[in-house]
């Protein structure tokens, strides 16, 4: 892309963003971006961490920047956050301010960590994770182009055979299967490394989804302590973005478990956690 062709482009979004985009340089960059993973509650995050007084939300969640939209610039990105007056009011009547990007696929792509890692390098990154088989099961009912008109078991076992194959002919984690398939974006390990070497572990909160969903004050406030805020109750919660489709069969889950098993014990030996993921 020539210099000309970027420039146009980004003044094309610039204008498309309105009022926001001309406003861009007086507004801020997020304090923290929750980076993954898909179809484990980022969506929620998304709605309920602006409840907490100290928090601005960005104008909507999935902003793609890192990944899909980095040639726009700074200030394509900028566009989406509060301005600086709003963080100096928020600062001064509440003595705190945070402000973030949630965006799932930033955890599939290595690029989007060192994009990251140059443009906020004390930037904080807040991972949740979900089981893995409920993972795949809502990827393969959310995503007609992982299904390729089969059963969920048929789907499975196509998809075991390209993981397999995939893998032993790359030197490293094949990263053209995570767009391709529901088994390969459940395993954790190989999306998450990158990020615990890249940046130090202070910098990295990983949260289960079903701590969120079993208690959320707890879990919220476990995320209001690593951005060194006040703890506060989340109140009227609820998931968001619930997809609803027929139980995976007891048979299937069992099978999945053992699957995931060796990876999921790669994760756990990585951000120091156990999950109870084997029932």
């Amino acid at each position: 892309m020539s210099n000309l062709t970027n420039t146009l482009q980004k003044i094309r979004y610039n204008l498309k963003r309105h009022v926001y985009g001309i406003t861009a340089p007086l507004r801020v960059l997020p304090d923290f971006i929750v980076v993954g993973f898909g179809k484990a509650g980022t969506t929620t995050l998304y709605h309920y961490l602006s409840e907490h007084p100290c928090i601005m939300k960005s104008s909507h969640d999935h902003l793609g920047f890192f990944d899909s939209n980095f040639e726009l610039g700074l200030n394509f990105y900028k566009s989406f956050f509060p301005t600086k007056f709003s963080k100096f009011f928020l600062k001064y009547t509440k003595k705190c301010f945070r402000t973030y990007d949630v965006t799932a696929s930033y955890i599939r792509e290595p690029l989007s960590a060192k994009r990251i890692l140059k443009t906020l390098p004390k930037i904080k990154l807040i991972i949740i994770c979900r089981n893995p088989v409920d993972v795949a099961y809502s990827y393969y009912f959310n995503d007609p182009s992982l299904k390729g008109g089969l059963s969920f078991e048929e789907a499975i076992k196509n998809e075991i055979k390209m993981v397999e194959k995939e893998i032993k002919n790359s030197k490293n984690y094949p990263r053209n299967l995570l767009e391709k398939s529901f088994l390969a974006r459940a395993i954790y390990y190989e999306q998450i490394e990158i990020w615990y070497e890249l940046f130090p572990k202070n910098q990295l909160l990983v949260i289960e989804a079903e701590d969120l969903a079993k208690d959320h004050i707890k879990t919220f406030n476990k995320i209001f302590d690593f951005l060194d805020l006040p703890r506060y109750d989340i109140k009227n919660f609820e998931k968001q973005n619930v997809s609803k489709y027929p139980p995976i069969k007891e048979e299937t889950r069992k099978f999945l478990i053992d699957y995931f098993k060796p990876y999921n014990e790669k994760l756990y030996k990585l951000i120091n956690e156990n999950y109870d993921w084997e029932n």
